[in-house]
Parts: C-alpha cells; sequence; structure tokens
C-alpha cells in the first residue's frame, strides 16, 4: 500500500513520514556509534581503506597486463599498481601511518588556507572592512586548526570520527522531527 503524495498550495510536498522517521533513526544509530566507539570506528575505516586500495591495486596490475595499449603504458600500469599495493599493505600493517598522512595533509590546506585568507585580509583594498575583518579571523582559524593537527595528528582523527558522529545525531533528531511534523501535517 502506498500513500498518495499531495502537493498542497503553499508548495508543501509531503512524502511517506515514516521515511523521515526511519532516516533519523538511522542517522541517530549511526552517530552514537561513532561517538561511542571512534577508536573502533577509526580501525575499521582503516582496514577497509587499506584493502580497498590492495584490491584497486591489483585490478590496475590485472589492466596494464591484459591491457591494449603499448608496451610502456602497460608497465606503468603494472608499476603503479604494485607500488599501490606496497602502499595498502602499509596501511593495514600500520594504520596510524595512513592517518598520520591524512593528518599532515589536513595541516598543509589548512596552512595555506590559513595564510591565504591572511594575506587576502591584510592586502585587499577594494572589500569593505567587515569583509577583510572576515578573512583575517578565518585565517587565523585555519592557522590554529593546521598547529593542532601538526601537534596532535592522530587526535584530530579521532575528534574527526566524533565530529561526524555527532553530526549525524543531530542530523537523526532533526529528521525523526521533520517526520513528526510531515506527520502532523498530513493529519491535519
Amino acid at each position: 500500500m502506498t500513500d498518495v503524495v499531495i502537493v498542497e498550495e503553499d508548495g508543501f510536498s509531503p512524502v511517506n513520514w515514516w521515511i523521515f522517521l526511519l532516516q533519523g533513526l538511522i542517522a541517530v544509530i549511526f552517530g552514537l556509534i561513532l561517538m561511542v566507539w571512534a577508536p573502533a570506528v577509526f580501525n575499521l575505516i582503516s582496514y577497509f581503506l587499506g584493502a580497498l586500495i590492495v584490491i584497486y591495486s591489483i585490478s590496475i596490475i590485472i589492466k596494464g597486463a591484459v591491457g591494449q595499449k603499448s608496451g610502456k603504458s602497460r608497465a606503468l600500469l603494472v608499476i603503479l599498481g604494485i607500488i599501490g599495493i606496497i602502499i595498502g599493505l602499509l596501511v593495514l600493517l600500520n594504520i596510524e601511518i595512513m592517518w598520520l598522512t591524512i593528518a599532515v595533509f589536513i595541516a598543509i590546506w589548512a596552512f595555506i588556507s590559513g595564510f591565504g585568507d591572511l594575506w587576502l585580509g591584510f592586502t585587499a583594498e577594494k572589500e569593505s572592512g567587515w569583509y577583510r575583518v572576515l578573512l583575517v579571523i578565518t585565517g587565523i582559524i585555519a592557522l590554529a586548526i593546521g598547529f593542532f593537527v601538526i601537534l596532535m595528528p592522530l587526535m584530530m582523527d579521532y575528534v574527526f570520527v566524533m565530529v561526524l558522529g555527532a553530526f549525524l545525531f543531530v542530523l537523526g533528531i532533526v529528521s525523526i522531527i521533520t517526520g513528526f511534523i510531515v506527520q502532523a501535517k498530513l493529519k491535519g
């Protein structure tokens, strides 16, 4: 049995209210899992990514071995596949290497972004004062994030998992409330 979708004059087009409820419950459950078991989720993601790198690299080697292209591009694919397998195995054997590498790239991005915003904030002449102030503030925040990540790189990864969990939890609560609002609108 399916519900009929009604489009009312105010543009409100409700779908089945229970979809919002189900979506919200799933988000709340996954959010709580991420917040409560952040280290386990962290490790699970790491092993999954390591296995994914190895599997993808094997497929690259196969493409190189059976490919129709010239010998140089086939050899390059095989070499890239072997490098990928080595990287994947390093990740599987020591997951901190992967997260440390990701943290370093995030820190580099934060430094580049922060210095760029500071430069624009201090050198922009045509822009309004508030725009320049906001650029300086975002530049300082980005630099602070960069320093935090450099000082405690693995902590940043755990914090990221926990923030993602909190985001899913809040998103789930909002979706559940939306489901009840849609249900009330359908009844009323």
